[in-house]
């Protein structure tokens, strides 16, 4: 997100480069995809730039690290517009999931272990084929998936930001795992947890000791097991 400005390495790379004294300008469409947080960043990062001699331009034609009154107060409200536009944008996202979610529909992220999910027709509920994820550990650049279609045929989608694609009458949903061993697994946790007998880093003990595979990365963890 543009609003992560230190989570960009990209963007780092440019400041260190301004830094560096390799840039005399940096331009940008317009304000607001030079992506940070608020005006005080805008501003820390416009100080950044003024003090290594580096001008920030949009391609109107406007100078955003001018200080001169004018400009300066332009630019400020220029920030705070971008600012609000990224949280209504933000909150307006927020609000269309929650109503998908309402309606069944996954939105997205970590799949649970025991489920795969499903892409089925919004109107017959029918299946046109399932993702099973294999083994996702994203810090080891880890993403092994499959698609299974209803005849049995298989199509593997390994690789970072690689998920299937639903098309506009289509919608995601999660299903219980077409890998049986998965679905006793969390089936046996859920009765053992229900029990009361078993606390949450007791069955991450058990599922270590058992060498059951997690799925998404390695290991049980409490942080892991407690959301599910």
């Amino acid at each position: 997100p543009r609003d992560k400005a230190d989570q960009r390495p990209q963007f780092q790379k440019l400041m260190k480069d301004a830094e560096a004294g390799k840039l005399d300008w940096v331009v940008v469409d317009s304000q607001d995809r030079w992506g940070t947080a608020n005006i005080h960043e805008f501003g820390h990062y416009c100080y950044i730039l003024n003090q290594h001699d580096c001008q920030l331009w949009t391609i109107k034609g406007e100078l955003l690290t001018s200080t001169d009154d004018a400009s300066v107060f332009t630019s400020t409200v220029g920030a705070v517009t971008s600012t609000r536009e990224q949280r209504e944008k933000g909150e307006r996202s927020l609000k269309a999931k929650r109503l998908y979610a309402k309606q069944g529909e996954w939105q997205g992220g970590y799949v649970p272990y025991g489920f795969d999910v499903a892409c089925v027709n919004k109107d017959s509920g029918k299946e046109q084929w399932r993702a099973v994820i294999l083994k996702m550990v994203p810090e080891q650049g880890i993403w092994h998936r499959v698609i299974i279609y209803p005849n049995g045929d298989q199509e593997r989608v390994d690789g970072e930001n690689r998920f299937p694609r639903k098309q506009d009458w289509e919608k995601f949903v999660l299903a219980p795992s077409v890998i049986k061993e998965r679905v006793d697994t969390i089936r046996e946790v859920f009765k053992l947890f229900a029990s009361g007998a078993w606390t949450v880093r007791g069955m991450c003990q058990r599922l270590n000791q058992r060498k059951i595979d997690p799925v998404t990365g390695v290991g049980w963890y409490h942080t892991r097991l407690k959301p599910l």
